[in-house]
């Protein structure tokens, strides 16, 4: 086996595994993403809908260059584009959902954990003036895990 494959295969089994864990967070209802999700159904977002989703990445030192380029490389907007701390918020659209956002922040965690960062989810983009919230019906309803 070449190197190409193996690098093939563990990206392969990489994204299964990241498939298999976001399934099982869409699936569970008090995972974290489920959980964030349900809030920001709460909050007058509608699930499954195109949502700007804000992460906060963080490094010990300076963001370093090739950091930028490869969250950009990977969907991401970087809403900095100097940043002087080692701080910068990066955004990305996805479908509102535990699914979504657990895909969404593996990716990135994958990529900054590279250049010895880390990813913490803010929340959703505010809503603009015509996008009011409305209410939406809560379920008395709970779901048991098994």
């Amino acid at each position: 086996m070449s190197t190409n494959d193996k690098s093939n295969l563990a990206l392969g089994m990489t994204l299964l595994g990241d498939g298999i864990t976001a399934a099982v967070a869409a699936l569970w209802p008090w995972s974290t993403s489920a959980v964030e999700a349900r809030r920001l159904a709460l909050d007058g977002y509608a699930t499954g809908a195109l949502a700007d989703i804000y992460y906060l990445v963080s490094f010990d030192d300076a963001v370093p260059d090739t950091a930028l380029a490869a969250i950009r490389g990977a969907g991401f907007t970087v809403r900095d584009a100097a940043p002087k701390s080692g701080f910068v918020t990066v955004r990305v659209q996805i479908r509102l959902g535990a699914f979504a956002l657990t895909i969404a922040g593996a990716r990135l965690d994958r990529i900054v954990e590279q250049f010895g960062g880390f990813a913490t989810l803010i929340g959703a983009a505010q809503m603009t003036s015509d996008e009011a919230p409305h209410a939406v019906p809560r379920s008395s309803r709970r779901v048991a895990a098994i």
